[in-house]
C-alpha cells in the first residue's frame, strides 16, 4: 500500500548541513564526524561517572580501562600548560598551520578545515592542531611538560622519549584511561592549580573541541560539553581513539572516558556522545509571551526537580523514591514530546512540573538514579496524580483514544476519598470566558450539567448549553477552565456541579486525572511502611523495575544508506538533496525515537507522468512514499511550486513511521508525518475536528480535497498532543 501521497508545502526546521565523510588515516584528527554507529562496538572500554558522588553509572571492560596506554592528543593539554606557564606562548599567540610535518620520523597530517586565518591556543586545542602543537613543542623545555603534566595528576614522560613526539602524546608517559578521566575531571571543576589565565585558555579549547572541533559528535548530539580526543599508536601496531569529556560544560555533573581500538579519536568521542546524550533532558519553560526558552539539563537533576515540583516534600520517603521512578521513566516514554517546538518536555502540567531542587527531591533521585518502570522489557507509559479522590481512573476514561495498558486500572482507594474533598465557586461569566479561549462559540452559558460518568464517578462528559459544540470531554472541561482561569478551580473531574446565584458550584474530590500512581494514597502506604517498590507494584501490578541501562537505545540508528536517482538534466541537485535528506532523516529519527532503516532510496522522475505512470497516483499530487522508497515528481517541478524540501521532509517522515503506525488510519499517519516533519500543526479546537476515514481519503478526486482532508488531519492529531498523548499514541 502506498503511504503519504503529499502535495501540501510544509515549513521545514533543518539542523545545520553536514554529513558524514570515509574514515580518515589513524593519527589524523578531524572536526567531523563519521556515520553513527548503529551500536557500540564490543571493542569498545568507556566509563561514564557522576562527578558529584564518584557512583559508575555505566562501565564495560575494566580491565582496558586500568591498562595504560599512550595518551594521544590528549596530552596536548599538558602542552598548552606547558607553553604558556613557561612563556612561550601567550593567550594572543598565532600560528598559521602550514598542513603537514614530519616530526621524530612521523608523518603528521592536519586534517581540520582550514578557518582561513592562523591558530591562537584554544581554538588550535579544539581542532586538536598538530602543527601548532609540534611547533610549540619544539620550543618547551622538558621539565616544563613535566611539571604541567604532574600538576594535572599525571606521571611525567619518561627520558628515553623525544620531546615533541612526548608532548603530542605519541612517545613518553603511558597512562590508564582511568588516570586519564580523573586528571580532566580535576581539570575541569577546577580542582588543579593552574594560573586562571591558562584555565581559560584551556576550557575555551575544550568548550569548542565539543562544539566544533575533534569531539564535534556531542554539539551533533546536542550535549553540552568539554571534551578532548586523541588517537594513539597500540602496543602491536595500529591505533586506537579516546576521549575524556565532562557534561555539562557549566557546572559539570557527569564525566565520561572511551577508548576504541582500529579508531581514531572521533569515534570515540561519537560514542561518548551516545553514552551520555540519553542521560540529558531538553525542557522548555514557558515565557509570559507564550514562548519557551529551552534548557538541557542531566536527566537526575530533571528528576529531582520533578519531585521537588510535583510532591513539595509533602510525602514521605518511600513514596518520593516512587514518585522519583514514575518521573523518570515518563521523561524517557515522552523524550520528544515537544519535538518540534525544540524541545523534549515542557515544565507545565501538560507535562511534569519541575520546580527548584528541593533537599528532598534530590535525595529521592539520588536513592533511585537510573531505575525505571518496565513492562515487557521496555520503559512502561506510566501516569501518576497527586490525589485520586478515593477511585482510580483508567486512561481511556481520561483520553477517550488512549491505550489503556494492562497495568493502569480503575480500583477502589478508600484512604484518599476523606482528605481530598474540595468546593469552588466560578461565575458564568468566568466560565464563558474560559469556554471562549478554548475555541467553543457562543454567547451566555445558560446551562452546564453533566452527561456521563465513568465507573469511578469522574464526569466524562458535560452539556454547555449555550455554546457550540453544546457537549465538551470531561477532561477537555477541565484543562480549560485550568488554563483559562487558574487550576485551583476545577481540580479533578470527580465532581458534582449545581447551579448558583452567581454561577455554578462545584464539590468535588481528588486533584488531577486520577490515572496511575497516587501521591495522596503512597505517602498514606509510605508512612505505614510500604518500600517503594512494593508500592509500584500496588499502582502499576504486573511492571518491573529495572534500570536505564536495561533499557535498548532510543533511535540507535541515526543514518541509512542513501540512493537518489535524478533525472539526466537535473544532476545539479544531487548534493543539495542528498544533504536534505541526511538531515531530514536524522533529525526525525530523534525527534520520534525511532532507528531508521538501513537503506533509503528516493527517485525523483523526469516528469510528472512519469511519476504518475509508476506510482498510479493522480498528476496533482507531489510524491508517494511505499516502505523505504519515495517517488517524486521532477525537483524543478518541486522547485517552482516552493515544494522541494518541504515535500521530501514529509515523504521521509513516512519512511521513518511506517512500521510503527502500521494500521492506523491515514488521518494518524499523515498527521504524525506532519508533525514529525515540522510542518503545518494547525490549532487543536476542542470538539471542532473533523477527522477523515479512510473513505474519504480514496474519494479525494483534487487537490484542493486533497489540501482540505490534510488540514483536518494536522488539526485531529494536534488535538490528540494537546490532550496529552505521544505521537505513536494517536489512534
Amino acid at each position: 500500500m502506498i503511504r503519504g501521497v503529499c502535495c501540501l508545502a510544509i515549513a521545514a526546521v533543518l539542523l545545520p548541513p553536514g554529513g558524514p565523510e570515509p574514515p580518515l588515516r589513524p593519527c589524523i584528527e578531524t572536526t567531523r564526524q563519521s556515520a553513527t554507529p548503529d551500536t557500540i562496538p564490543s571493542t569498545a572500554a568507556y566509563l561514564v561517572v557522576d562527578i558529584a558522588s564518584g557512583r559508575r553509572l555505566h562501565v564495560a571492560r575494566e580491565d582496558r580501562l586500568r591498562a595504560p596506554v599512550l595518551p594521544g592528543s590528549i596530552l596536548k593539554i599538558a602542552t598548552l600548560i606547558a607553553a604558556l606557564d613557561s612563556g612561550v606562548i601567550e593567550a594572543g599567540t598565532r600560528i598559521a598551520c602550514q598542513r603537514r610535518l614530519d616530526v621524530d620520523g612521523r608523518h603528521f597530517t592536519c586534517s581540520h578545515p582550514d578557518v582561513g586565518h592562523p591558530l591562537g591556543p584554544a581554538e588550535a586545542l579544539a581542532h586538536s592542531c598538530n602543527y601548532f602543537f609540534a611547533s610549540v613543542a619544539s620550543r618547551i623545555r622538558r621539565d616544563a611538560l613535566d611539571r604541567a603534566m604532574v600538576l594535572l595528576g599525571l606521571p611525567p614522560s619518561t627520558s628515553s622519549s623525544r620531546l615533541v613526539s612526548a608532548a603530542l602524546g605519541v612517545e613518553g608517559a603511558r597512562i590508564t584511561p582511568e588516570d586519564l578521566l580523573a586528571a580532566f575531571v580535576r581539570l575541569t571543576t577546577g580542582s588543579s592549580r593552574l594560573a586562571p589565565g591558562t584555565r581559560d585558555i584551556l576550557l575555551q579549547g575544550l568548550r569548542g573541541a565539543a562544539d566544533y572541533g575533534t569531539a564535534h559528535a556531542f554539539h551533533e548530539r546536542g550535549v553540552s560539553a568539554l571534551a578532548k580526543t586523541g588517537t594513539a599508536p597500540m602496543d602491536g601496531g595500529g591505533y586506537q581513539g579516546l576521549v575524556v569529556a565532562v557534561t555539562p560544560s557549566e557546572h559539570p555533573a557527569q564525566a565520561v572516558v572511551v577508548i576504541v581500538p582500529g579508531a581514531a579519536g572521533m569515534d570515540a568521542a561519537l560514542i561518548a556522545a551516545k553514552l551520555v546524550a540519553g542521560r540529558t533532558v531538553r525542557v522548555g519553560h514557558a515565557r509570559p509571551d507564550g514562548g519557551f526558552d529551552v534548557e538541557r539539563i542531566p536527566l537526575e537533576e530533571y528528576v529531582g526537580r520533578v519531585v521537588s515540583g510535583e510532591v513539595g516534600g509533602r510525602a514521605g520517603d518511600e513514596a518520593e523514591k516512587a514518585v522519583a521512578i514514575v518521573a523518570r521513566t515518563f521523561a524517557l516514554v515522552n523524550q520528544g514530546r515537544h519535538a518540534a517546538e525544540g524541545f523534549d518536555l515542557c515544565d507545565l502540567t501538560h507535562c511534569q512540573v519541575m520546580g527548584r531542587a528541593s533537599v528532598r527531591g534530590v535525595a529521592a533521585a539520588r536513592a533511585t538514579e537510573g531505575q525505571v518502570v518496565l513492562f515487557g522489557g521496555q520503559p512502561a507509559p506510566v501516569f501518576y496524580t497527586a490525589s485520586c479522590g478515593g477511585y482510580s481512573e483508567k486512561p481511556s476514561r481520561v483520553w477517550p483514544k488512549a491505550v489503556d495498558q494492562g497495568y493502569l486500572v480503575s480500583r477502589p482507594e478508600p484512604g484518599c476519598a476523606r482528605s481530598s474533598a474540595w468546593q469552588s465557586d466560578v461565575s458564568a461569566q468566568s466560565l464563558e470566558r474560559a469556554l471562549r479561549v478554548a475555541g467553543l462559540r457562543g454567547g451566555a452559558l445558560r446551562d452546564l450539567r453533566v452527561l456521563e460518568r465513568s465507573e469511578s464517578g469522574r464526569v466524562i462528559r458535560v452539556q454547555v448549553d449555550g455554546f457550540s459544540p453544546p457537549a465538551l470531554g470531561g477532561e477537555e472541561f477541565r484543562l480549560a477552565v485550568g488554563r483559562s482561569l487558574g487550576w485551583q478551580h476545577l481540580k479533578s473531574t470527580l465532581f458534582d456541579v449545581r447551579r448558583t446565584a452567581a454561577g455554578y458550584r462545584f464539590d468535588g474530590r481528588g486533584s488531577g486525572h486520577g490515572v496511575g500512581l497516587c501521591v495522596t494514597g503512597a505517602s498514606r502506604r509510605a508512612r505505614a511502611g510500604q518500600r517503594a517498590s512494593a508500592i509500584l507494584r500496588a499502582y502499576l501490578p504486573g511492571t518491573t523495575i529495572g534500570t536505564i541501562d536495561q533499557v535498548p537505545p532510543v533511535g540507535s540508528r541515526l543514518s541509512a544508506r542513501l540512493k537518489v536517482a535524478l533525472p539526466a538534466g537535473e544532476e545539479a541537485e544531487r548534493a543539495r538533496v542528498e544533504d536534505l535528506s541526511r538531515d531530514a532523516l536524522r533529525e526525525i529519527a530523534t525527534r520520534s525515537g525511532l532507528a531508521l532503516p538501513e537503506a533509503v532510496e528516493i527517485v525523483y522522475h523526469a516528469t510528472v507522468d512519469a511519476y504518475r505512470r509508476a506510482t498510479g497516483q493522480p498528476w496533482w499530487t507531489a510524491a508517494a512514499t511505499r516502505g523505504a522508497r519515495v517517488d517524486l515528481i521532477p525537483p524543478s517541478v518541486l522547485r517552482e511550486r516552493g515544494l522541494l524540501e518541504s515535500t521530501l521532509r514529509h515523504e521521509l517522515a513516512h519512511v521513518v513511521i511506517a512500521e510503527r503506525l502500521a494500521g492506523r488510519p491515514l488521518w494518524v499517519r499523515e498527521g504524525a508525518a506532519m508533525y514529525l516533519a515540522g510542518g503545518y500543526r494547525g490549532e487543536p479546537v476542542p470538539g471542532k475536528a473533523v477527522c477523515p476515514s479512510d473513505v474519504d481519503w480514496k474519494a479525494i478526486r483534487t487537490r484542493d480535497g486533497l489540501e482540505r482532508a490534510y488540514v483536518q488531519a494536522a488539526a485531529c492529531f494536534n488535538a490528540e498532543i494537546a490532550a496529552g498523548r505521544r505521537w505513536d499514541e494517536v489512534r
